[in-house]
Parts: C-alpha cells; sequence; structure tokens
C-alpha cells in the first residue's frame, strides 16, 4: 500500500467546524499540507525524513515536536480486495476515526490493539483514511528516561483475506517437570475459528500437537470438539530452559496443526522452552519474593530497558545487540517499561537466557480513574499478554508499588485468564535517591523489599564523541556557562529524572566531585570522571544486595539503554557506545562473586554464591595502588545459594583493590575494590585499572 499523510492544525476552518475528509479525494481537494509516509512510522519522523524538520536526535529538536500537538493528521491509501478480506492493523498510535470507502468503521483509543477491518470492503478497489485527532487521549512512549508523544501507524498494515478454517488463541506451555522421573508435561491450547460459508464444509475438524528439537519429536493428535483444542504432550528426557548462568536457554519448535480428511487447513509455530517459573514470597512487604524457575531458586539480576529508538521503529538488529549486550554484562532479567516491545525483543531474551518482567504501561492511578480507560487498559493488557505468553522468557507483568491496589483488582484476573500462572509483581523506585556511602544492606531491604526493581538514580556523562554527536562538536563543552548553570546544549539532554531539582548539575558536582577534583579538568578527563563515578555506584549497590542473597531475591539497579541522545542513568548510550559501568557490571554479576564489604568488624570479603550447586575457590587480594601487593590469600569451599564471609580485611583509604579467585573447575574471575578516600587521585586511579587488566578506560 502506498501512504500518503494530509496535515493541518486544529484551527483550520473546516476541521475547527467540526468536519472531516473520509476519503483521498476528499483530503485531496481540502487543499491540505500532503506528504509521502511510510507504514510502520510516525507523522513527526516522515517531517524529518523529507527535510520538513530537522533531525529530533540534534540539539533541542526534540522540542519541536510540540508545535504539532495541535495538528490533525489523516494518513491515507488505497488498496484491492478479494472476498472474504479484511485489514488488519497491528498498532494506531493516538486516538483515531478510520473510514473505508467513506463509511466509520472504527474510532480508536490510546491503547496499543490490534484492529481487523471487514466492515464496508468491498471486492476491487477500496480507499482507507486514518484520522489522527491532535485532541484525544495521549500515551507517552519512554525510553531511558525521555519520553514523547507522537501520531502515527506504529505497526504493520495488511490485506488478509481469511482462510477457511483457522487457529486462534494458540498458547503452548509447561505445565510441570518431574524431576525424578525426567519427564514433562508440555500443555497445548487453541481454538479454531470456520468461516461463515463453510460451517458445513467442515464437521469434523482432526488437530495434531507436536513439539521437537533437532533429534526428537513428540506429538498427539485428537478430534477437535467445538471449537475447542486442549491436549498435553509428555517429552521424556527434557532439555531445560534455563536461565543465563543456571543451564542453556534450550528451545523447542512446537506447532499446533488441523485438517480436514487428511488436508492441512492452517498451523500454528511457535519456539518454546521447557521450563516453570513460579514467584515465592518470603516477607509481608509487597515486594519481599523470589523466583524459582524450575524448581530452583533462581537470584534474578539486571537492567531496566525499553525501546532503543524513541521516535523510530526499532530495527532488529539494534534489538537484537541490545539484549547481547545485558547478556555480556551477565544479567539474567531485564524489566521493560515505556511501551511493549517488538516481538524480536522477547525472541531475543529466549536465545539469550533473559528472563523479562513486562511492565504494564499507563497503568497510573489517576489514569484508571476513569471508567473508559480502566475497560481499553484491562483490553490491551489482555492483548499484548496473549501476544507474548509463548515466549518462554516472559517470567512476570509489573505496576508500580503504589498502584498495585488498584492493578490488582483490575488486570490480575484478565492476566490469569490469558497466561495462566504468570505472576503480576509491584515495582519500587529510588530514583535520584541517594544513600549515604555505609548504608547497611539490611537498611535497603527494609525500605525496597528484597526484590529490588527500579533502577538507582546514578547518571554519568556519555563519551566524548556521543557527545558531540548530539549537539554538534564542542557545543557541549564546557558544560556550563559563565554563571555556572548548565547550558541550554547540555539541559536539552537531560533525562528527565536528571532534569528534575538538581540532580543534572549534580552529574558533575555531586558523585564526581565525591570521588575526585574535578578543577581544571580536561573534557575527556571529566566525562571519564563521571562515568567512574557511575560504575562504582552501580557496583556498590548490586554488591550490597547480593551480599544479602539469602534473604534478597533479586534486584535490578540499572537502566540498560538510551533511547534517545541523553545524558542519563542508562550504561549504553543512544549511539550503542557502551559506558564505563559494562564491565563493573558484568564482574560484579559473576553467579559466584567475591567481594570487599562491610562485616561485623569493618570491611570483609565475602563469597557471595546464587547456584544450585557448590564450589571451592582459591582467592588472593591485590593492592594494585601499592605495587600489587599481595593482602591475603585462602581457600575456601562455598556452599550452593550461600554468602559466605571469608575473612576481615584491612585496607588503606584511596588504594585500589583487585580480588582474584580460581574456581575447582580452574576458572579464574576478578573483581575490584576501591576504597575511597577525601582526596582521591584520579591517575593512580586509571593506572591501577590498567594494572588489573581491565580495559574499560584508558589514561588519556
Amino acid at each position: 500500500m502506498n501512504w500518503e499523510i494530509a496535515y493541518t492544525n486544529s484551527f483550520d476552518g473546516d476541521v475547527a467546524s467540526g468536519k472531516d475528509y473520509k476519503t483521498p479525494d476528499d483530503l485531496k481537494r481540502a487543499g491540505l499540507s500532503v506528504i509521502s509516509a511510510r507504514v510502520p512510522g510516525s507523522f513527526e519522523c516522515e517531517l524529518v525524513r523529507l527535510g520538513i524538520e530537522q533531525d529530533y536526535a540534534l540539539s533541542s529538536n526534540i522540542k519541536n515536536i510540540a508545535k504539532y500537538k495541535d495538528t490533525h493528521v489523516w494518513y491515507f491509501a488505497e488498496f484491492n480486495s478479494y472476498d472474504f478480506s479484511s485489514l488488519h492493523f497491528d498498532r494506531i498510535n493516538g486516538e483515531a476515526v478510520v473510514y473505508i470507502n467513506g463509511e466509520t468503521v472504527l474510532k480508536t483509543n490510546c491503547f496499543l490493539n490490534e484492529y481487523e477491518i471487514s466492515d464496508a470492503i468491498k471486492e476491487g478497489k477500496n480507499s482507507v483514511v486514518v484520522h489522527i485527532l491532535p485532541t484525544g487521549k495521549k500515551r507517552f512512549k519512554a525510553a531511558g528516561g525521555c519520553t514523547a508523544n507522537t501520531k502515527g501507524i506504529d505497526g504493520d498494515v495488511i490485506v488478509r483475506r481469511k482462510r477457511k478454517c483457522e487457529i486462534k488463541n494458540a498458547y503452548v506451555r509447561t505445565v510441570s517437570i518431574d524431576r525424578n522421573e525426567d519427564v514433562a508435561k508440555v500443555r497445548f491450547t487453541a481454538e479454531t475459528d470456520v468461516r461463515s460459508d463453510c460451517k458445513r464444509e467442515f464437521p469434523h475438524l482432526h488437530y495434531r500437537a507436536l513439539i521437537k528439537d533437532d533429534n526428537r519429536v513428540y506429538q498427539t493428535e485428537g478430534d477437535v470438539f467445538g471449537d475447542k483444542i486442549d491436549c498435553s504432550v509428555e517429552v521424556p528426557h527434557p532439555k531445560l530452559w534455563w536461565p543465563r548462568n543456571y543451564g542453556r536457554a534450550c528451545l523447542y519448535d512446537a506447532s499446533i496443526t488441523i485438517f480436514d480428511s487428511g488436508k492441512q487447513l492452517d498451523v500454528f509455530d511457535t519456539k518454546t522452552g521447557i521450563r516453570t517459573v513460579e514467584l515465592n514470597v518470603t516477607g509481608k512487604g509487597s515486594n519481599d519474593y523470589e523466583f524459582t524457575v524450575n524448581g530452583n531458586r533462581v537470584f534474578l539480576s539486571g537492567a531496566c530497558t525499553g525501546p532503543s529508538e524513541l521516535l523510530k521503529n526499532e530495527n532488529d538488529e539494534r534489538i537484537e545487540d541490545t539484549v547481547a549486550a545485558a547478556s555480556e554484562m551477565n544479567c539474567n532479567v531485564l524489566k521493560y517499561s515505556g511501551c511493549y516491545a517488538p516481538e524480536s525483543f522477547y525472541d531475543a531474551c529466549d536465545k539469550n537466557g533473559i528472563l523479562v518482567i513486562q511492565n504494564i504501561p499507563g497503568a497510573d492511578p489517576s489514569f484508571v480513574e476513569n471508567q473508559d480507560n480502566v475497560k481499553g487498559l484491562t483490553e490491551e493488557v489482555s492483548f499484548f499478554a496473549s501476544k507474548i505468553r509463548n515466549h518462554p522468557s516472559v517470567a512476570a507483568f509489573s505496576y508500580n508499588s503504589e498502584e498495585s491496589r488498584i492493578c490488582d483488582g483490575i488486570f490480575r484476573s484478565a492476566v490469569s485468564d490469558i497466561c495462566g500462572s504468570i505472576p503480576f509483581i509491584g515495582d519500587n523506585s529510588a530514583d535520584n535517591v541517594e544513600f549515604p556511602e555505609n548504608i547497611d544492606p539490611d537498611q535497603l531491604l527494609e525500605r525496597f523489599g528484597s526484590f529490588y526493581t527500579s533502577a538507582f538514580g546514578t547518571a554519568s556523562m556519555p563519551s566524548s564523541e556521543s557527545l558531540d554527536k548530539m549537539s554538534g562538536e564542542d557545543q557541549c563543552w564546557p558544560l556550563t556557562d559563565e554563571e555556572g548553570n548548565l547550558k541550554e546544549t547540555v539541559l536539552c539532554h537531560l533525562s528527565e529524572s536528571c532534569r528534575s531539582g538538581n540532580a543534572g548539575a549534580d552529574i558533575v558536582a555531586g558523585p564526581v566531585a565525591n570521588l575526585f577534583n574535578t578543577e581544571g579538568c580536561l573534557k575527556t578527563t571529566l566525562l571519564q570522571m563521571s562515568q567512574i563515578a557511575q560504575a562504582e555506584r552501580i557496583k556498590q549497590y548490586i554488591e550490597l544486595y547480593r551480599s544479602k542473597s539469602g534473604k534478597a531475591g533479586g534486584v535490578i539497579a540499572f537502566n540498560l539503554i538510551d533511547g534517545h541522545p541523553l545524558i542519563s542513568g542508562s550504561v549504553i548510550d543512544y549511539y550503542l557506545t557502551k559506558k564505563i559501568a559494562c564491565g563493573y557490571i558484568k564482574r560484579t554479576l559473576a553467579p559466584l562473586c567475591l567481594m570487599i564489604t562491610g562485616g561485623e568488624n569493618g570491611l570483609s570479603l565475602k563469597a557471595v554464591n546464587d547456584l544450585p550447586y557448590g564450589d571451592q575457590v582459591t582467592y588472593l587480594i591485590k593492592d594494585l595502588s601499592a605495587g600489587a601487593t599481595l593482602i591475603t590469600t585462602g581457600i575456601s569451599d562455598i556452599f550452593a545459594f550461600s554468602t559466605s564471609e571469608l575473612c576481615d580485611v584491612t585496607l588503606t583509604p584511596g588504594h585500589f583493590y583487585q580480588i582474584v579467585w580460581t574456581t575447582r573447575a580452574g576458572r579464574t574471575y576478578t573483581n575490584h575494590y576501591f576504597f575511597s578516600s577525601e582526596t582521591n587521585d584520579f591517575d593512580a586511579y586509571v593506572d591501577a585499572l590498567a594494572k588489573a587488566g581491565y580495559t574499560e578506560l584508558s589514561k588519556e
């Protein structure tokens, strides 16, 4: 379909008087501005593509989107149709009215649902007009601390001819895993939809449900009763799907096929993983819980993420690179917020063994006070739950803790009907909360519960190259004007959490100044200091939670990637450049990790093992600020799912220490501990990083 866009503002005389344009001819006669369009896409991005607006990723151009908040937008096209055809919309962004051949066939709200339109479609040539209203309800799309409000058709639009008989609402899930008998039971459910003119043609349908890997096939067959398929297949010696670091993320091919007299009518194919996920309550608070996968306790550690492209449709390669980066950092969970992810995101998490906690966008008290919003949001949640439920990576849905009562009552039953036992969990947040350096881990657990699920507000500057891409070379440097205020070219790229209060200025004046003397710093040096401050802070929070892994169930401690050029708390910037924190996180998220934290008598070396089996480690601590002086060595047996205090340590303020340990299998891992003082030497810190073999940063 060749799409075009017509647009005008709300003050246009005809539009202001309530007139609408229902056909492409109406729009062309009206004398409105008309441009070519791509679907999927957004009106605002088409303006950039055609040179009408400048790239929103540069400087303060994103503010120009606000110019179009009162703009009426009409997408229009022509298409050919055959009998029993429908027009399928994957997603429309905004409140809209859809016309087919001049007839009103659909009024959408701000919710992200699929739409199947068959009314008013005739054989042969047809026209479609989608009028997206400026005054309708809006849903913000958020990514990496930035939000935008755009209008467009976000998903594919296809003309589809309905088959004589189709499979609908197919669901493949693991019912049970018997570890003693080494067998798993996989359940298949689906519905059949026979076209109205074919009811008598297919009085007796037959189905086959199948699951297979590269070497083995297991299946069952039977007759369809009514329009329902419900059967189970036993898989002996199953290859289980595990989160990262707990085993391989094994995937099977699964399918449901329907036949009539041996002739195939339709088939549903999907990838599935044999696994069970359960949520176990560990305390009285809303965030006191832990997850078990395949019967084993799993400490979930990972990041918050969202759309990696705020204003554009994400491409699969960028999504796969983002998930691969999380996997490389030893993450085994991602919490997705801001909207629902493309299918390729869940596919990538399936392959990489990363569990997904899907946040419900827009589930806030003020929004759900309106009953129309409740109905729309419930339908949206139900739709996306059915769309993503076949992915083994999808572990839970979440919402903000303060909204738990409202969301529990509205959504839990709807999702339970669709997804069975996939749990709802509360969210907690510490955005822009600054904790003292010596905070006790028990204080964190008392405040936020045993599972921390919202990134700590620890922002940093991007690299020098990325900063120049945002606003043009050296437009952001120096960061402040003569009066000491952040310049506009910097302010326009602050994430929303950084923009609140004085957090933006504190990117430099706060965390960095707590570590190093910034006076007279060169640009590259100050940016590196900022990233080190972020990296040390994230590392500290992760280790605080992990050091209490007997009580804690998980920690999601940082934002993964920016969906727009930002100065933010993400550890990967919009240009896919990794910040220094990525290497620190990878080391501190090793499933068996040695770390230095507060002990009963000061500092102590602890071994945290989140794995279901024990090990033996040989360890040592070196003072890299004093010529790699050996501080202590030892050998220790480490139990499964344990936190062990190995020894007390006495360290020197301002020194950089490296911890090295080797497992029984001969694998060697490292971590570090920086004992901060009031006057830390940046050059000495960089030298110690190099001596440790860490390549995240090199001295300029």
